[in-house]
């Protein structure tokens, strides 16, 4: 009976992978991107947005749990985080909190956090703030708004290396890989 219910969701996966890898848009230039931790517990949602983010030209990681997130945290410098705010164990509001205070021992506690949830209720932005997240974006997720988020927060922080696509060119990525 499981087998049966993981079928077609191996076939989307698979479906999801093959059009990402076959969109046409240029290649990123070959300049130090920025690096942005991904913090989602769900596998599809893992994929699409780590397609996403390498076809605006970033290098991802991805951390299935707060937990190995502030391991990496620990160990890794990255420019960004995309946090999912509902994770077992861990939840993203608690992992922020954690990666905001000194003595967690985390490279860089004024990461660029950004909420990535499938919350959209009033409230929720403002439970995000609170938390020590920098900014919150809903899912499912609009091509135009994640870029406009990226390249505001990395500029904030300092980076803005040429190599990523332009917030305005981004819906044309999406429109090529059937998601928008």
């Amino acid at each position: 009976m499981i087998n049966q219910c993981k079928q077609p969701f191996r076939k989307k996966l698979v479906r999801f992978s093959a059009v990402a890898q076959s969109a046409e848009i240029p290649s990123p230039a070959p300049l130090p991107s920025a690096r942005i931790l991904v913090v989602e517990d769900d596998t599809a949602s893992q994929l699409v947005v780590q397609a996403i983010l390498r076809k605006l030209g970033y290098e991802v990681e991805i951390a299935d749990d707060g937990g190995k997130a502030l391991e990496r945290l620990q160990r890794t410098r990255y420019d960004l985080v995309l946090m999912d705010c509902e994770m077992p164990g861990m939840d993203g509001y608690e992992t922020a909190r954690r990666i905001r205070q000194k003595e967690t021992g985390v490279l860089n506690p004024q990461i660029p956090i950004i909420a990535l949830t499938a919350h959209a209720l009033q409230g929720d932005r403002e439970n995000c703030l609170k938390a020590g997240m920098n900014d919150y974006l809903s899912k499912p997720i609009e091509p135009n708004l994640l870029a406009r988020a990226l390249h505001e927060w990395l500029a904030r922080s300092g980076n803005t290396n040429s190599n990523h696509v332009a917030p305005e060119d981004a819906q044309s990525i999406f429109d090529e890989l059937g998601w928008s």
